[in-house]
């Protein structure tokens, strides 16, 4: 189910929670407070879900960027080159810092 599968799916159950809210504040009937205790729950879920795609999304892309990292450092590691390692250690506070898990500290 991609993103906009969910996005659409939160729309219609909490349509339905809202309806059901409108008709329980009309008629005073419990069966439509829990109609609406029900829908707002799916809604809530399909919130989880939105987030979690959005988590694995970016999980995805730190783990590529982790594995270029890991190459770029081993490539300077095996040439023992130090500029080849100051560029490797740059780009990864680069993209920790793209990824907001640090703050620059030296300019």
């Amino acid at each position: 189910m991609d993103k906009q599968q969910i996005v659409k799916m939160i729309g219609q159950w909490q349509k339905k929670a809202d309806t059901a809210y409108t008709r329980y504040q009309e008629t005073g009937t419990a069966r439509y407070d829990r109609e609406r205790r029900n829908a707002e729950d799916v809604a809530d879920v399909m919130r989880l879900a939105l987030n979690a795609n959005d988590e694995h999304t970016q999980l995805i892309s730190i783990r590529a960027d982790l594995a270029q990292l890991a190459a770029a450092a081993e490539k300077a590691v095996h040439h023992h080159d130090i500029a080849e390692a100051t560029q490797a250690l740059n780009n990864l506070v680069s993209v920790a810092t793209t990824y907001g898990v640090y703050g620059r500290r030296y300019g």
